[in-house]
């Protein structure tokens, strides 16, 4: 857990810059549209790599079960000595730097944050489907034998929901999905595995996997077009808050699944998913904000 918050901490100082960059990029072209295709290829070309080195894996892991890891320890190495030899322009900025000015900064970034509605539901819309689909993606891997799939089959179906899930983030662009219409969904499929046989399970896991990749081009481009100030504060923001639900939504959910079983598991996380919709509806309803993807 130490280690889970530090890490947090530590990718929260330095994760917002590139995306703000980026988009700020965009902007200054006048481009800022085009950011959402931006986001869409690149989800769609990462999962559709991902889908490959998953049919890989499998194929290698029938020759030598070490084979798969030794092939990730070469490319890994193969990775960091190639970054190493990238060369980064130096930015300096004069001045001194003053603690007292920078906490006062970072209240004014927060009370920001805190007054900004609509990032704010983004963010819990963030949150929210971040718990979710991580832990839904990581358990289905021990769901699918539980429910009578062989072993040998996992690695061809996960290489068809990551490109089912390619499909989703090519989609995400012609669909502008409401937050609400996502929660409803999500939750009613994962209530829906508690009583579902192989192959509506298997249906259900491919709906739920288009969504994921149709779903974090929408919402970063949204949170991007909202943050009109420190934009890479705000990112760096969103990072921390993301780790820390990590930190204390993944304990909660690994008890669960002691306690309960996967099934039941599930029908927790549909029930949370719908609360979460209920709570988005009332601050909707209270404030008299627009939807979140307004």
């Amino acid at each position: 857990m130490i280690n889970a918050v530090l890490g947090g901490i530590a990718e929260a100082v330095v994760s917002g810059c590139g995306e703000a960059l980026i988009y700020d990029c965009f902007l200054e072209n006048n481009e800022e549209d085009s950011y959402k295709q931006y986001l869409a290829n690149i989800n769609m070309w990462a999962l559709r790599f991902s889908a490959s080195a998953t049919l890989l894996s499998s194929l290698l892991y029938k020759i030598n079960v070490d084979l798969p890891m030794s092939l990730s320890i070469l490319i890994q190495v193969i990775s960091i000595l190639a970054v190493s030899r990238l060369v980064d322009n130096k930015l300096f900025m004069e001045g001194t730097f003053n603690i007292k000015d920078e906490f006062r900064q970072q209240l004014d970034n927060i009370k920001g944050l805190v007054n900004n509605k609509i990032i704010i539901k983004l963010f819990f819309m963030y949150f929210v489907m971040m718990i979710i689909i991580s832990n839904l993606n990581y358990t289905s891997q021990a769901f699918l034998p539980s429910i009578g799939i062989d072993t040998v089959y996992l690695g061809v179906i996960f290489f068809i929901f990551n490109i089912i899930s390619s499909y989703g983030a090519k989609h995400s662009t012609k669909v502008k999905l409401k937050s609400t219409y996502i929660l409803l969904v999500y939750g009613v499929l994962l209530i829906g595995l508690n009583f579902s046989g192989i192959y509506l399970s298997l249906i259900i896991l491919c709906i739920s996997r288009y969504i994921n990749g149709m779903i974090w081009p929408i919402l970063n481009a949204d949170i991007n077009s909202n943050i009109k100030d420190n934009r890479a504060t705000i990112l760096s923001y969103k990072s921390l808050f993301i780790q820390i639900s990590f930190i204390v939504f993944d304990p909660v959910i690994g008890v669960s699944l002691d306690a309960l079983g996967i099934r039941h598991t599930y029908a927790l996380m549909g029930i949370i998913t719908l609360v979460s919709l209920i709570i988005v509806l009332l601050l909707k309803k209270r404030k008299g904000a627009v939807a979140l993807d307004n």
